[in-house]
């Protein structure tokens, strides 16, 4: 669970554009769920498209973006907890180290999938600030970041 919450907050922190930048509770990084975002300070693009001066067709492009990242990390997530699950019953079932090792890499190339599409979405997304907006929002989540160290 802590590599998913790490996971996360690199996609918060990278995309920081769209999705989730978390201010949330450090004590929930072991149990990170939908309910715990839900009831967790969460700010993203949209809370500041005042500010940002985005435009209905930003908002709607950006959304679609954040719509198809998030259902990528979705089902990544499913998968990531089956095989984890595997990789469990693998360990406790003493299988031999080259299953083990083959469990490791399916696992690493979905985190690697989400870091992916995550970079990409948010290059995406950048593409579609305007270059003051961009410089602005950039600004905005240094600011957050400091505020968080």
């Amino acid at each position: 669970m802590k590599k998913a919450f790490i996971l996360l907050i690199t996609f918060s922190l990278v995309l920081g554009l769209s999705y989730p930048v978390l201010a949330a509770d450090k004590t929930k990084t072991d149990s990170l769920n939908t309910t715990q975002l839900k009831n967790s300070e969460i700010k993203t693009i949209f809370d500041y498209k005042d500010e940002l001066g985005l435009s209905k067709n930003q908002i709607e492009s950006i959304r679609t973006l954040v719509d198809k990242l998030k259902a990528i990390f979705d089902g990544n997530n499913k998968k990531l907890n089956n095989l984890r699950n595997e990789l469990g019953a693998m360990l406790k079932n003493k299988e031999k180290l080259g299953q083990i090792k083959e469990q490791l890499i399916k696992i690493s190339n979905i985190q690697i999938e989400n870091s992916y599409a995550d970079i990409e979405t948010s290059r995406n997304i950048e593409g579609i600030l305007f270059t003051e907006q961009l410089n602005k929002w950039k600004e905005m989540q240094q600011d957050f970041q400091q505020k968080q160290k």
